[in-house]
């Protein structure tokens, strides 16, 4: 029975180690988005493994520890996802402020280590079970419940550890890193304009979060709330306003309220405002400040305002391997929105709420300020940049905004 609880982990493991897909189980199942694939195919290969691995150590049958060790991660997902599903709709703004990219790893951290605790504590009676007439089954199932566990999440986090990269497999997907915004920013003249979350006031940045202040009280305050960078009768000024975010099957109302705020610089278009325009393609395309023919990627967030953000290879022009940033967990759900590129080609847009900064050739992601709605202004013209509709744009200051009576 010994040597064929072995073949039973020999079979087990070499799938994984052969072809390096995504398979969790446990409470740590909950950590990928993929969480379905989980639930019906990783936990049934994670407890065939920790019921071999049992009978082996223990000497016991494997026939029914490896049932109930399968059954045992089938609990502990469902348990685990309820259970964080929950706290995440109940904290979630405690959370949003707290856990951000910088934060990030070693929030996973500890929730990896808080699942561990849960995995044991919730499979220790199925271990109990297989060995209830054991000596000292107490002590040895908790023993042995805890040994299966420290195998599954070691072979878990190392063939696919759920930090460190966004989606996909490590193996398929390229890795972003963290970074200091201020390492890596290449945004000189330009101007982040954005809502605060400390406090719901218009604030601006630069893109390396450098040169933070506040303008200006805003008329109203809501969390689905965005800035919109309304023509003016000077070509060259903009006034900003705020506008609800609006979904993938809503047409934007042409409602807004005006802050009270000019800017002289200049910023493009939005573009997508056309929920059937969206629907055709991918997703919402981003503002764009570069000019047409240096176009090499296509950057665009989900239609329907989702947790997701693509940058691809352009139709006529190739790129490097294209990226698909997500973030998406039971606990945290950070949306990805209004996303604007640089002419650099850096990604400026807002995740839950934050708005961070990437680099899709550097692989490099970071924060650069707690806030949401942004519109970028810069402040050197290009002659190939298309003019808003409203005429012509001629070089100004970006960043000199002027408060006026309303």
């Amino acid at each position: 029975m010994h040597r064929s609880s072995l073949g039973f982990m020999v079979a087990a493991i070499a799938p994984v180690l052969l072809f390096p897909v995504e398979v969790h189980a446990n409470v740590i199942s909950i950590f990928n988005q993929k969480l379905l694939m989980h639930l019906f195919a990783g936990n049934a290969v994670i407890g065939l493994i920790e019921g071999a691995l049992i009978a082996r150590v223990f000497k016991i049958k494997a026939g029914k520890i490896i049932l109930l060790m399968i059954a045992a991660n089938y609990f502990s997902t469902w348990a685990g996802a309820l259970g964080l599903s929950w706290l995440g709709s109940r904290f979630e703004s405690p959370l949003a402020r707290l856990v951000t990219l910088d934060t990030l790893q070693l929030f996973i951290w500890s929730l990896i280590l808080a699942a561990f605790v849960g995995s044991v504590v919730l499979e220790w009676p199925f271990c109990m079970i297989a060995m209830w007439r054991t000596p000292s089954r107490l002590s040895r199932s908790l023993f042995a419940c805890a040994l299966a566990q420290v195998v599954s999440y070691a072979l878990v986090l190392v063939l696919n550890p759920p930090f460190g990269h966004f989606s996909g497999s490590p193996g398929t997907e390229p890795r972003v890193s963290v970074a200091p915004v201020a390492s890596f920013a290449d945004a000189p003249n330009t101007f982040v304009y954005f809502i605060s979350a400390a406090d719901g006031d218009l604030c601006r940045i630069r893109p390396d979060g450098s040169s933070r202040a506040r303008v200006a009280g805003l008329p109203m305050r809501h969390p689905d709330m965005k800035l919109f960078a309304k023509p003016t009768a000077d070509p060259a000024s903009w006034s900003l306003c705020l506008e609800k975010q609006y979904g993938w099957d809503e047409y934007p109302s042409g409602d807004c309220v005006d802050t009270g705020v000019t800017v002289r610089g200049f910023t493009p278009p939005e573009r997508d405002r056309d929920p059937y325009e969206v629907g055709r393609k991918l997703g919402k395309r981003a503002t764009d400040f570069r000019p047409e023919d240096q176009r090499l990627t296509n950057v665009f967030t989900a239609s329907l305002g989702d947790t997701w953000l693509g940058v691809e290879a352009s139709e006529t022009r190739g790129a490097d391997q294209p990226i698909h940033l997500q973030f998406d967990r039971l606990i945290l759900r950070w949306d990805t929105r209004n996303a604007t590129v640089l002419p650099s080609g850096q990604i400026v847009y807002q995740l839950g709420s934050q708005l961070v900064l990437l680099d899709a050739n550097q692989r490099k992601i970071g924060l650069i300020a707690l806030g949401r709605g942004p519109v970028l202004f810069v402040d050197e013209l290009l002659t190939s940049r298309s003019a808003p509709a409203s005429g012509p744009a001629t070089s100004a200051p970006a960043g000199q905004s002027s408060s006026r009576p309303r």
